[in-house]
């Protein structure tokens, strides 16, 4: 009878196992499904922030400034041989411009104010043409920021930008 006894309680546990596999196994193919759609969707987003990005110059405000020398190459379409480079930092960066704080302070009445800048973003240096085309000076800390919009970018290094501002993005958020 003990015998009987343990052989059917055997058998019901053998039969509530395979219940709790199939049921552990219909769960996994579950997950399995939401795991891939969620990678699925993304991939998609990702996909559309880049086509975003690449449709529209938005601009990120850095929570560190980034260091950026700078130099005169052209005023009013003279060219300039400058040696000397001055220091600034970048403030907010896009695809095609930026932001630039500074102590040094240029005249824009000047028609046309055109600079090398060097900088790097994630940890990619870059050295872009820019021209000046507005100014802001700011009394509570006497600096003067100025607005750059950036010249003839090669579609190479744009893209590295393009790349770097994302990167930035996803850092600083």
């Amino acid at each position: 009878m003990e015998l009987k006894l343990l052989s059917i309680l055997i058998f019901l546990g053998i039969i509530l196992l395979c219940g709790i596999i199939f049921h552990l196994n219909s769960l996994i193919k579950k997950s399995s499904k939401i795991i891939v759609s969620i990678n699925n969707d993304r991939n998609e987003l990702k996909q559309k922030l880049e086509q975003y990005n690449d449709n529209c110059f938005c601009h990120i405000t850095l929570k560190q400034p980034i260091k950026c020398e700078y130099s005169i190459i052209q005023l009013d379409n003279k060219k300039v041989e400058v040696d000397k480079k001055a220091i600034g930092s970048i403030i907010k960066i896009s695809r095609s411009g930026m932001l630039l704080e500074t102590d040094f302070n240029f005249p824009l009445e000047t028609k046309d104010v055109l600079m090398k800048y060097t900088f790097a973003l994630d940890n990619t240096d870059f050295n872009i043409d820019g021209k000046l085309i507005s100014k802001e000076k700011r009394n509570k800390d006497n600096r003067n920021y100025y607005g750059v919009t950036f010249l003839n970018i090669p579609s190479k290094i744009d893209r590295k930008l393009s790349l770097c501002i994302n990167q930035a993005v996803s850092v600083h958020c």
